[in-house]
């Protein structure tokens, strides 16, 4: 770019051509998300020789060493058919057999 003085004229120069023009750009960096569900090595803080990573607050190979998850044994189902917050013993009682048990009514609350 600039300008050329020809005799009396001062002529602009053009801008030069791209070289690259019909190359199109690739990209070679990482995504967020790529960078943070990529596979990482099994690492813990007490291991002996760690693989060397960036520094990261949250980096596995700062994590303590964490217990393998219980084997459930053989042919056994975790599977239970009952609700936690249902009573199994008065499920299928009648109101009548709620209400009137027999005992004897308590006057200290209406004499």
């Amino acid at each position: 770019t600039g300008f050329i003085q020809v005799g009396s004229c001062v002529m602009a120069l053009p801008h030069g051509k791209r070289n690259n023009m019909d190359a199109p750009r690739t990209f070679e960096a990482t995504s967020e998300a790529q960078h943070q569900f990529r596979e990482m090595p099994h690492c813990y803080a007490s291991m002996s020789k760690k693989p060397l990573m960036p520094y990261s607050p949250n980096a596995h190979r700062s994590r303590l060493a964490m217990e393998d998850a219980p084997v459930p044994l053989k042919n056994a189902s975790s599977i239970q058919f009952n609700d936690r917050f249902c009573v199994h013993k008065r499920r299928f009682v009648t109101t009548h057999q709620n209400t009137f048990t027999g005992a004897q009514p308590k006057m200290t609350s209406n004499p």
